[in-house]
């Protein structure tokens, strides 16, 4: 009778959740979905769900995990999906689900401190923020090195172009390591028809939008990269094609902050393109090996859909360097010379973009000017 009282009253209570937590899962080694799992149940935050969605996985044994995970816990919601279709249309139908006043996105394979959601809602709540953010720590293939996110506690009003620059660079790259106010995401989605950045474009969006955002300082994210997962899987002319798409879209984005007057923000975010795509080393060797007419197709549009409209703002040099870069590239000959060169002139723009030179890369770069012209 106690454990049925404890139900009825959190059923009553549903209505006032305070954090959704949304997790897509596709054939994840079943310990790793159970460690996951269990690191959301110890949530010391009370009053969440857990929306659990199975996007199709072969992996019948998770599917039978999670079933009964729901009849033991009342916080575990469980969609069944019929169809795969990738983590963007699994996260969409979590929000479609979600009843929380702020939600959040967490990978099968990974785990979350216990105390991460009830600091983050308590901190989102007592300053009215529209997202807050704390650091992570990012193991790769189980193993016991890991390197730390290291943002300091911050509270962020965006008000200037300064505030967004910030944002947009130490604001992360995936949606794990945040709690968006539900009202603020509920008509954004992720974009079904791209594989990879979708949390790029996501999170572009959202800061789009963004009024004040918490950045905690705690690491309470534990990352676990596997290099046979989706997004670690080796290149192949679909995943090239799929990350030409997303960066076509997160050109758009860049392209219409530099004509809205954010210059710094706009230029900021094509550097970064630039790192994601035509400095991407896997692909660089993929073209190098595998260049056929419908690669080179789509790396020319990739050029011209994502690189042109920044060309002409970037500084001489740059465009120098990229400019023979970019022909080396599109004969199936890329070089590292000009892709290590291309990097660390892009790394110093990038620098004084964020106000964060010094006198050393001053030197440096005027050297460089001198020897390219």
């Amino acid at each position: 009778m106690k454990n049925g009282w404890v139900y009825l009253n959190f059923y009553a209570k549903m209505k006032n959740v305070k954090v959704s937590v949304i997790i897509p899962v596709y054939d994840i080694p079943s310990e790793m979905l159970k460690d996951c799992a269990q690191s959301l149940l110890n949530q010391t935050l009370e009053d969440m769900e857990f929306i659990f969605i199975n996007d199709n996985s072969p992996n019948t044994q998770n599917k039978s995990y999670l079933l009964a995970l729901q009849k033991e816990d009342p916080r575990v919601v469980f969609i069944d999906l019929s169809q795969n279709k990738g983590v963007s249309n699994a996260r969409n139908e979590g929000l479609q689900k979600a009843s929380g006043q702020y939600v959040g996105f967490v990978d099968a394979d990974d785990t979350v401190e216990n105390n991460m959601y009830e600091q983050m809602y308590l901190r989102a709540e007592s300053e009215k923020a529209d997202f807050v953010i704390c650091n992570t720590r990012c193991y790769i293939n189980d193993k016991d090195d890991f390197i730390e996110t290291s943002n300091s506690p911050l509270s962020l009003n965006i008000c200037t172009e300064n505030d967004l620059l910030y944002l947009f660079n130490n604001g992360g790259l995936g949606s794990w390591d945040k709690l968006f106010r539900t009202d603020l995401v509920r008509d954004i989605r992720f974009n079904v028809d791209i594989s990879n950045y979708e949390d790029y474009l996501f999170n572009w969006q959202v800061f789009l939008l963004c009024k004040k955002v918490i950045f905690v300082g705690n690491v309470f994210y534990n990352a676990r990269f596997r290099t046979n997962s989706a997004s670690r899987s080796s290149m192949s002319f679909q995943k090239c094609r799929g990350i030409f798409c997303a960066l076509s879209h997160l050109s758009e984005i860049s392209k219409s902050f530099y004509q809205d007057g954010f210059k710094k923000v706009g230029l900021l975010l094509y550097y970064k393109i630039l790192f994601l795509g035509i400095l991407n080393k896997n692909i660089l060797v993929y073209i190098g090996e595998n260049v056929s007419k419908d690669s080179s197709s789509f790396f020319f549009d990739y050029i011209e859909k994502s690189l042109l409209w920044g060309y002409s703002y970037l500084p001489c040099y740059i465009r120098f360097i990229l400019k023979r870069h970019t022909m080396k590239c599109i004969c199936g000959h890329p070089s590292m010379y000009y892709y290590i060169l291309l990097r660390f002139c892009c790394l110093i723009e990038l620098s004084f973009i964020s106000d964060s030179k010094n006198s050393r890369m001053n030197s440096l770069i005027k050297v460089l000017k001198e020897k390219l012209h």
